[in-house]
């Protein structure tokens, strides 16, 4: 280990003489030309007022000096109708100054290893190529856009009432989310950190439904010199005529739709005929995930286990099946009623793998195809049941969620 890990000191932001310290390092990485904008974000929603965890997060220190730092949002994501706790990482930032020195490998296992003690099931993050798998994470899903010709979206103008408003956080948009992706894995349970979201960068139109309630809404904004819709819920009609109407308004021929999950039904829509679709898979990069309590998760997991197990070709199997990944080991033992856990057993069912196990719980692919490429072993009747538990789930984290 080097003079310079040595010297490392990793302590959680609340630890910090003064929050200003996370703000400055920060800003040098990721808003160096916009510094009072990106302090404005911090304080606005992004940091202070949402779900950063203070005390799972972790700042390096060398000397008196912030020079590290690994960010964590606690969410709540879907996985089917089961609601897990995760660890969301975002603003990972090394000092320009500090870079290639191993520093970030002190500040990663040590949140890690604190996101652990803090009861978290899961962490998620969008990371960049060749970096994180050294620290377990494995590529939970490809990402997407889907990509459409504006003179391809329906027709008809836009919804009536069509209004603008600032993105940020509304509980009424945020309960019409919900409602619409309520069994949708990989998306997350609104509201997240949203709350100060530049609208120099975001426009948001909504139109009204009964009771002047909103009935959908559009965040849409410039990204690399292409117009992209990041959130919508409502009517998928409705959303691609008010889509259609912004982009030409705007000046452009074509309008993207990056990270839509496979099941929304605005993905549907717009696979009717509507567009072309563009997957960007890779071993380490992109959508990012690792368990970190497999018993936890298995446990929020065991009402949708059951309610899959029931409408399929194994409804009437019981007995016990061993889970384990590199870490932890997990009986769901299978009764006529319900699942439940026990502690590791001697069944002859099994599903064990290392760190790629994740995949298989939140249906990263088909079990079959997790299992060969995961390199999981299945013993007994440990491979029907995997078919069986744990389905294709087309995971999806929402552009307008990701930290």
């Amino acid at each position: 280990m080097s003079k310079v890990r040595e010297r490392l000191r990793a302590i959680p932001p609340c630890e910090l003489p003064r929050r200003g310290m996370l703000y400055d390092l920060t800003a040098k990485v990721f808003f160096h030309r916009r510094p009072a904008a990106w302090l404005r974000y911090c304080r606005g929603g992004y940091f202070e007022g949402g779900d950063y965890d203070w005390q799972a997060s972790v700042v390096g220190l060398l000397g008196d000096e912030a020079v590290t730092h690994y960010g964590v949002w606690d969410v709540t994501m879907r996985i089917g109708t089961a609601r897990v706790r995760v660890g969301g990482v975002g603003a990972v930032a090394t000092h320009p100054r500090r870079r290639k020195r191993g520093l970030m490998a002190v500040t990663a296992l040590d949140s890690l290893r604190r996101m652990e003690d803090r009861g978290y099931d899961m962490t998620l993050l969008f990371g960049i190529p060749s970096f994180y798998h050294r620290f377990g994470y494995v590529s939970a899903y490809p990402s997407n856009d889907y990509v459409a010709d504006v003179e391809r979206l329906p027709s008809g103008g836009p919804p009536a009432g069509l209004a603008r408003f600032s993105p940020g956080t509304r509980r009424d948009l945020d309960g019409l989310y919900n409602r619409q992706h309520a069994r949708l894995t990989g998306t997350v349970v609104r509201p997240t950190f949203r709350q100060n979201r530049d609208p120099r960068d975001w426009r948001g139109y909504l139109w009204p439904g009964k009771g002047r309630r909103p009935a959908g809404y559009v965040v849409a904004g410039v990204r690399r010199g292409k117009l992209c819709l990041f959130d919508a819920a409502g009517d998928p009609e409705q959303i691609l005529r008010a889509m259609r109407r912004l982009t030409e308004r705007a000046g452009h021929r074509k309008v993207y739709f990056p990270l839509l999950h496979w099941r929304s039904p605005l993905a549907m829509r717009l696979r009717e005929g509507f567009c072309r679709i563009e997957l960007r898979y890779s071993r380490s990069g992109g959508a990012m995930i690792q368990t970190l309590n497999l018993a936890s998760t298995l446990r929020k997991m065991r009402g949708e286990l059951w309610r899959r197990l029931k409408d399929s070709r194994l409804a009437g199997w019981r007995g016990e099946l061993l889970i384990a990944d590199a870490r932890q080991e997990v009986a769901l033992k299978i009764g006529p009623r319900a699942i439940s856990l026990g502690g590791c057993g001697r069944s002859r069912h099994s599903i064990r793998g290392g760190r790629h196990l994740t995949q298989l719980l939140i249906g990263t692919d088909e079990p079959g195809e997790v299992i060969r490429a995961g390199l999981i072993r299945t013993a007994g009747d440990g491979r029907k049941l995997a078919e069986a538990l744990f389905p294709a789930q087309h995971p999806m984290l929402s552009r307008w969620d990701i930290m």
